[in-house]
């Protein structure tokens, strides 16, 4: 019945949970859930469409994992095959897989409570022909529990199908109504996001212009409309593109869709390609895998090393700004940080040199460029700010929800968070004042400060990118390409240049001098339901890695 109701691609979204390991042995248990696992018409055929198992043993930590794997990992809605065939395939539910079983279970039920009476009716002519009282007594009664079975059945199977008509008029009215319920507010948010667009984008052409002119200079040209501006003005004919202020000049941008490929991946499940960071002198890429390491690879593509020591899973990594230090953030509450120097395999393994216990469970991590704060954010909103030597400085109050990602301003003035709550938060840490900004239409995955501070990028599962003016707050650019949500962002060192990638499967390489696409590269992975989860530069700007959901990162490198 569950396979008829979900269908398969919701089974990888399935936990299943042991319990009673305390009335048994421990060789008894593990037999049993081999038994379990290892049989197809168990859990075996669930098993291999991606569902998992948990061991739930009367303690808090055992059932807290089910949920800890099963609320980060839950990013997109599933559709359930009874939900596809009612909406989308028109069927009445007697029609779908589901109430097909049903209606078969019953069908088997009452052939069998069928048969049974029958074999009582034979037995009890027999009885009354060798006029055995007692006996035909006792089949007249049990003759008649079978009728009653038989007719609770068919009572059973008319009110399904007497329901069928009701249940369906009323889902199709409750999905209507929620349709167009989301296109009010779809409306209504397109409407206030097009016209700040526009007010701020004037604003910001005006403010230019009056700069100019106080300097005792008019432009030469009227200056370049922003992307989310150009489908309200006529076509024209081009003109070459003035400098971006904040974009530093570079003569050409690199071929990335043209250079040497790597795939980067370990194990079946050892890897994910979330939370990508390399060594300030490029030379080391760091990944976390879902057996709670931390991977380490040369920026050639070989192994380097793995660490190994967090009890649960991984959420976060990043290089300290001298590269002697590599944090790492879990959902076992604490933040570890590693020497990730070693020159052999086992240097460093399982040894962190520091451990910090973390009020909350740390979901991603950031230095400050002096190396001497790092800024922790959470799964339930607050962000934590240390000393290096593991003092609690202090706790920012702010967010509602989940914070995706903290990253410090080059200047380490300015503390950006991006959350769950659909909103981006500007932290100054010289008078402790923050600025909220709104905009975003989903949770916001990502925030990154271009090298020289001047630009805050924000992405979103919105499916859009934001440029911020993090000095002013202001949104004077909106970036639109990505078919599905937008997953991750990153500078180019130079800073003319940011790569995004997406649940779409691709990174889009945008040339921030003129706001457009210059560079799509495509994940091979052809399953819809595998999508890239970060992306990002080395320092040197020599290599690009990406990784997806699958477990596997790309590690792309430009000829020297």
């Amino acid at each position: 019945m569950i396979k008829k109701l979900c269908g398969d691609d919701a089974l990888k979204n399935v936990i299943l949970v042991t319990t009673m390991w305390d009335r048994v042995s421990v060789e008894e248990g593990n037999m049993r859930e081999e038994q379990l696992v290892g049989t197809q018409e168990f859990w075996g055929w669930m098993m291999s469409k991606g569902s998992k198992t948990f061991r739930h043993n009367n303690t808090l930590s055992s059932a807290d994992s089910p949920l800890r794997h099963f609320l980060p990992n839950f990013k997109e809605s599933i559709t359930l095959e009874i939900q596809q065939e009612m909406v989308e395939e028109k069927k009445t539910l007697d029609q779908t897989g589901a109430g097909k079983a049903l209606t078969s279970e019953i069908a088997r039920e009452r052939e069998r409570f069928t048969r049974e009476l029958n074999e009582t009716k034979e037995q009890l002519r027999e009885a009354m022909a060798q006029r055995d009282q007692e006996s035909e007594q006792a089949l007249r009664e049990v003759q008649s529990e079978y009728e009653a079975a038989i007719q609770r059945l068919q009572k059973d199977q008319e009110q399904l199908m007497a329901t069928v008509n009701t249940l369906e008029k009323t889902l199709n009215h409750s999905y209507q109504q929620q349709l167009e319920a989301r296109l009010r507010d779809y409306e209504e948010t397109a409407k206030k996001r097009n016209e700040q667009a526009v007010a701020e984008s004037t604003q910001a052409l005006r403010d230019e212009i009056d700069a100019l002119k106080r300097q005792g200079r008019a432009p030469l040209e009227e200056p370049p409309l922003p992307a989310n501006l150009r489908s309200l003005t006529p076509s024209r004919p081009s003109t070459p593109a003035a400098t971006t202020p904040g974009v530093k000049t570079e003569q050409r941008i690199p071929r990335w869709d043209n250079c040497t490929v790597q795939t980067l991946e370990g194990d079946s499940g050892e890897l994910a390609g979330r939370s990508l960071a390399f060594s300030p002198d490029s030379q080391l890429l760091a990944s976390y895998a879902e057996n709670h390491t931390v991977r380490l690879w040369h920026s050639t593509g070989t192994p380097f090393k793995t660490l190994t020591g967090h009890k649960d899973r991984v959420n976060g990594v990043s290089f300290s700004p001298d590269g002697k230090l590599l944090a790492s953030c879990s959902s076992d509450s604490t933040i570890r940080f590693w020497d990730p120097q070693g020159e052999d395999e086992d240097k460093g393994e399982g040894n962190p040199l520091q451990e910090w216990t973390c009020p909350e469970i740390p979901s991603c991590a950031d230095f400050s460029p002096d190396g001497q704060t790092i800024a922790s954010g959470s799964y339930g909103g607050p962000i934590f700010l240390w000393r290096a030597t593991g003092e609690l400085l202090c706790t920012l109050q702010g967010h509602s929800h989940w914070v995706q990602s903290v990253a410090f301003s080059p200047k380490g003035r300015l503390l950006a968070s991006g959350s769950d709550d659909y909103t981006v938060r500007l932290w100054n840490l010289d008078d402790d004042s923050h600025k909220k900004l709104s905009g975003h239409s989903g949770h916001v995955y990502t925030v990154a400060f271009s090298s020289d501070g001047q630009r805050l990028a924000s992405c979103s599962k919105d499916q859009t990118i934001f440029l911020w003016d993090p000095q002013q707050g202001k949104l004077p650019h909106i970036l639109r390409g990505h078919s599905r949500f937008v997953t991750s962002v990153s500078f180019s060192p130079c800073d003319n240049l940011l790569a995004s990638c997406s649940w779409d499967r691709t990174v889009l390489l945008w040339d921030l001098r003129t706001m457009t696409t210059v560079q799509v590269l495509q994940d091979p992975s052809k399953s819809p339901s595998i999508g890239l989860w970060d992306v990002t530069f080395s320092p040197d700007g020599r290599h690009l890695a990406y990784g997806n959901s699958e477990g596997k990162i790309y590690l792309r490198t430009l000829s020297s």
